[in-house]
């Protein structure tokens, strides 16, 4: 028996566990020490799965992962072949089609990308600079095919109030609309974000104790269904107004901050 028994722990990355994609040795530590004493930590990550294999060298899952915002739940393998995917939702091709169609043509919008569980396809606004990094996996409209996971949004941060405007009252019954950065702005189906997703990770294990960690708009979901709710020092407002708790900024390890103070609680 450990004294983390029950308990999950669903965290943001970026932002939150990570700073600039950094992780403190301090935060590692206090990760794995939480998982000797039984409890299950959980990246909760707009990445792809394909992420926890970058950093297999810090991290060993020893629960189910959420990746793509929540629209993604992954039991990791060895290698990403070895993944096995528990639960996913996607935006079916024809709406995924319209709203594509529809956010090019919005003010201030420099690139979509469409992910789909192991890969992404930039699609630019007709006209635009191409830069070098979208190489080959670049698409265009007519290439949209199959189902997608979510489509991020990568916008001047000037016009994002207008384009929220003109956008979300078209798909609002469909999708759920957040940030993830002030220049990222992504949509996926309803019922598919961090929130839904957490609780599914917390009835696939049978946890008792969701503890939830985040800093942006992508995270308010888990933040509002969690059974304890951190907001890191660097969070928004709106996520520090609705969390149980502000901790200390990512750059001063906030897990482990959160770790210590849940020990603290047994």
């Amino acid at each position: 028996m450990g004294k983390f028994d029950g308990y999950l722990i669903c965290s943001d990355f970026d932002g939150t566990l990570a700073e600039k994609g950094i992780v403190s040795k301090e935060n590692w530590d206090a990760i794995a020490y939480f998982q000797r004493e039984g409890g299950v930590f959980s990246l909760c990550s707009g990445r792809r799965a394909a992420f926890i294999h970058d950093i297999a060298e810090f991290y060993r899952p020893n629960g189910p992962v959420i990746m793509l915002n929540g629209s993604l739940i992954v039991a990791p393998g060895e290698t990403e072949a070895e993944d096995e995917i528990l639960y996913r939702e996607m935006i079916p091709e024809a709406l995924a089609k319209r709203f594509a169609e529809e956010i090019l043509n919005c003010p201030g919008v420099k690139c979509i990308t469409m992910h789909k569980p192991d890969h992404s396809n930039p699609i630019f606004p007709e006209g635009a600079e191409i830069p070098e990094w979208a190489g080959k996996t670049r698409i265009g409209l007519d290439d949209i095919c199959g189902a997608y996971c979510k489509i991020a949004v990568t916008h001047d941060r000037v016009h994002i109030k207008e384009t929220r405007a003109a956008i979300e009252p078209q798909f609002r019954d469909k999708f759920l609309f957040t940030t993830s950065s002030d220049a990222l702005y992504e949509c996926q189906m309803l019922g598919s974000g961090k929130g839904d997703s957490a609780l599914r990770v917390k009835r696939m294990i049978g946890a008792h104790t969701l503890a939830c960690i985040g800093d942006y708009e992508n995270d308010l979901t888990m933040l509002r269904v969690a059974d304890i709710s951190y907001a890191v020092g660097n969070a928004i407002d709106e996520a520090k107004r609705i969390a149980h708790r502000v901790t200390v900024p990512c750059t001063e390890h906030a897990i482990a901050h959160m770790i210590a103070e849940l020990e603290a609680e047994l």
